[in-house]
C-alpha cells in the first residue's frame, strides 16, 4: 500500500459542482474575487476546483465558509496546480492557522473517517447528529 504523504485525514466537502463558494483571496495586490469548488478539506489544507489561475508557491490569505464552519482568516500557500480545459485542480497548503480552527477541521475529519471505516465493516446506525461532518454529509444512511 502506498503511503498517503498528508499528515492530516481528508475528507469530501462538494458532493456535486452545484456547491460553489465565493473565494476572497486576499493577496499583495489586494483583494481577488473568484469562485471554486471545494472538492476535499483536511486541517494541513484543501483542494480546490476554480477556473482561477492559481500560480505554484503564491501565498495568499483566505477564510473558509461552510456548513458547521466558519474559520478566521488562513494564510495559504499554493502547492499544485492541474491545469485543465476549462477548470484547474489546485492544492492549497495552510500555512497559518488558528489552533481552533484546525482543530474543529481535524474533527470534522475524524467523524467522517469513523463513519466511512463503520460503512466499510458493515454497521448500519453510523449516523449521529452531533457528528461533525453532519451538516456537510451527503450520505444515504444520514438520519
Amino acid at each position: 500500500m502506498k503511503d498517503d504523504r498528508r499528515g492530516h485525514i481528508r475528507f469530501p466537502v462538494a458532493h456535486d459542482l452545484d456547491n460553489v463558494i465565493s473565494m476572497d483571496v486576499k493577496t499583495g495586490a489586494g483583494i481577488v474575487h473568484d469562485e471554486a469548488v471545494i472538492s476535499d478539506l483536511s486541517a494541513g489544507g484543501l483542494a480546490l476546483l476554480t477556473p482561477a489561475d492559481f500560480k505554484t508557491g503564491k501565498q495568499f490569505e483566505m477564510a473558509l465558509q461552510l456548513p458547521s464552519l466558519k474559520t478566521r482568516t488562513i494564510k495559504c500557500r499554493c502547492v499544485r496546480v492541474e491545469k485543465k480545459p476549462d477548470i484547474n485542480r489546485v492544492g492549497i497548503a495552510f500555512i497559518d492557522i488558528k489552533s481552533e480552527d484546525r482543530n474543529h477541521i481535524s474533527a470534522i475529519a475524524r467523524d467522517y473517517n469513523d463513519c466511512e471505516t463503520k460503512l466499510a465493516l458493515g454497521v448500519t446506525d453510523v449516523c449521529f447528529k452531533r457528528c461533525h461532518y453532519y451538516n456537510l454529509c451527503g450520505k444515504n444512511v444520514k438520519i
